[in-house]
């Protein structure tokens, strides 16, 4: 992600971000003070940026009837890894998208880290119901 500073210095954050993290920054960069309500970060100073997991979510929205909220899935991804759970399947993938670009080795039952993102994640699944 790429800024310009009012002294019109780029400054570039190499760091996986989140969209989360946009409204922190916007804040910073009028001089306001941090938000406590915002679940993101600042991402400048680009070089205070501290790397965290990422999350996402999706709806289907094949539906005829608008997004469908029973076939939701959800990942979270830290730095090369990627943990996805489709909800209507019930299934887990996770990937290593530097060795595995195109998601084709699902390594899930073999990760190391499958149970951390997992933990991770499950925070976030159908939250809506509880």
């Amino acid at each position: 992600m790429l800024f310009r500073s009012s002294r019109e210095r780029a400054e570039f954050c190499a760091n996986l971000v989140s969209n989360v993290d946009v409204p922190a920054t916007i804040v910073c960069l009028f001089g306001l003070q941090p938000v406590e309500a915002f679940q993101g970060t600042s991402l400048l100073p680009t070089q205070d940026y501290v790397a965290k997991p990422v999350f996402g979510e999706a709806i289907d929205q094949k539906s005829e009837r608008g997004g469908d909220i029973n076939r939701d899935s959800y990942f979270c991804r830290e730095n090369d890894l990627k943990l996805i759970y489709d909800a209507y399947a019930d299934n887990w993938e996770m990937y290593d998208v530097a060795v595995d670009p195109e998601e084709k080795e699902n390594i899930v039952s073999t990760s190391r880290d499958a149970i951390r993102f997992k933990a991770l994640l499950q925070q976030r699944i159908r939250r809506w119901e509880r």
